[in-house]
């Protein structure tokens, strides 16, 4: 059976145009920069004192948010499914794990988005 994952165990990341991607934090962590981002959230979150909530309508964020600016949807999209296939599939030999495509039009724009990243 897969093991499931807690939802605070998620982190939104969401593109300089606006576009959001939920993934695992242990895949987002594979990124040094998304985990340098990501704990610095941990770390502010932590610090702030608990928040009543008035209307029971309103919930309590249970997922780390970070905005990446920088970066349009469609690569981000890219490196954040990267970082969930090196996640997934690290730990395999080169033989035994699925290859991860990376289209010829887009492999100038996402070299420059993985070093940014620090993939």
């Amino acid at each position: 059976m897969d093991e499931i994952i807690p939802i605070h165990d998620y982190v939104n990341i969401k593109s300089g145009d606006g576009v959001e991607f939920t993934l695992p934090l242990k895949a987002a962590c594979i990124s040094p920069v998304l985990k340098k981002l990501l704990m610095k959230k941990v770390a502010e979150r932590d610090r702030k004192p608990l928040e009543v909530f008035i209307s029971p309508k309103e919930k309590p964020k249970t997922h780390i948010e970070i905005e990446i600016q920088d970066i349009p949807g469609y690569l981000l999209e890219k490196a954040l499914k990267y970082c969930t296939y090196k996640f997934l599939y690290g730990n395999e030999k080169a033989e035994t794990r699925p290859p991860f495509i990376v289209e010829p039009e887009e492999s100038t724009d996402l070299l420059i988005v993985a070093d940014f990243l620090k993939l």
